[in-house]
């Protein structure tokens, strides 16, 4: 099994609702260390392989993962 995922966004989903005033926001930094503002961008790739393997007396699975993730 194979699971690949390429995300990109525009604008944050988190806002700071605890400024100062009515209806007041402010935008929280996205990038490495809050250097950026309003984008996202994610690459997931999930790989998956199950092996079975039947000894006649008992058997035995194998089930591998290796996930990269890029931000």
């Amino acid at each position: 099994m194979h699971l690949q995922q390429d995300i990109e966004q525009d604008g944050t989903p988190e806002v700071n609702l605890n400024a100062a005033g009515d209806y007041q926001q402010n935008r929280v930094n996205t990038g490495p260390e809050g250097s950026d503002y309003e984008f996202l961008s994610n690459e997931v790739d999930i790989t998956n392989l199950v092996i079975n393997y039947d000894l006649g007396w008992g058997s035995i699975t194998s089930s591998t993962s290796q996930l990269d993730y890029n931000c």
